[in-house]
């Protein structure tokens, strides 16, 4: 996501005012995502969520999905703040990976 966030401040290099601005608006997107963190997992549990201007604007289980609805949206995916709601620690999902693998691996 950084990377994404870098490509698109080249978009804008040589006006110092549209980096700032961009900028803010991304910090804005995350503090949404920590703000509202509680509720958005509730409502999109185990969903990749994109949040442009400080509101959902795409929801689903497939990252890729999301990036390309985001393209089809005219929204530069690095503009949009794209994270995972998961609800199970990434430890347990681990153990459950592991767990589920054939004897002998």
């Amino acid at each position: 996501m950084v990377e994404s966030l870098e490509k698109s401040l080249f978009d804008v290099v040589g006006d110092p005012k549209k980096v700032v601005s961009e900028i803010e608006r991304f910090q804005g997107n995350v503090r949404y995502f920590e703000t509202n963190y509680s509720a958005l997992v509730k409502q999109f549990p185990n969903e990749w969520v994109a949040i442009f201007n400080q509101s959902i604007i795409l929801h689903d289980r497939s990252y890729i999905r999301v990036l390309k609805s985001l393209r089809g949206l005219g929204v530069n995916t690095g503009h949009a703040y794209v994270q995972f709601l998961e609800t199970k620690q990434r430890t347990q999902i681990l153990q459950e990976a592991v767990l589920s693998l054939p004897i002998g691996i």
